[in-house]
C-alpha cells in the first residue's frame, strides 16, 4: 500500500518507511504540505494511498466515509523524532 505521511509527522518518517521498502511520501513532497485535511484525504483517495497521521481528524473522517483511504493513526504522545522512528 502506498502511504502518505501527514504534516503532523516528520518527513523523516516517510524517508524511513521508504528506506525499509514501503511506498511512502510526505505531504510536503506531493505539494500538499499546507493543505487542509480534506484536500489531503482527496489526494490520498485519488492516488490510492493510505494516510499516516497523528491527529484524530482522519480517524473521524473514516467513520463518516468508510470507503475512503485507509488510515494509520499513530497515537504516540509528544515524543522526539528519534523515539518515533524507533
Amino acid at each position: 500500500m502506498r502511504s502518505l505521511v501527514d504534516a503532523q509527522r516528520p518527513p523523516a518518517l516517510a524517508r524511513m518507511l521508504a528506506a525499509k521498502g514501503f511506498d511512502a511520501e510526505h505531504v510536503h513532497n506531493v505539494g500538499r504540505g499546507e493543505a487542509e485535511d480534506g484536500a489531503i484525504w482527496d489526494h490520498a483517495a485519488t492516488s490510492g494511498a493510505g494516510i499516516v497521521a497523528k491527529d484524530e481528524d482522519f480517524a473521524s473522517l473514516i467513520t463518516l466515509h468508510p470507503n475512503g483511504p485507509p488510515i494509520v493513526w499513530i497515537r504516540v504522545g509528544s515524543t522526539c523524532k528519534q523515539a518515533l522512528l524507533r
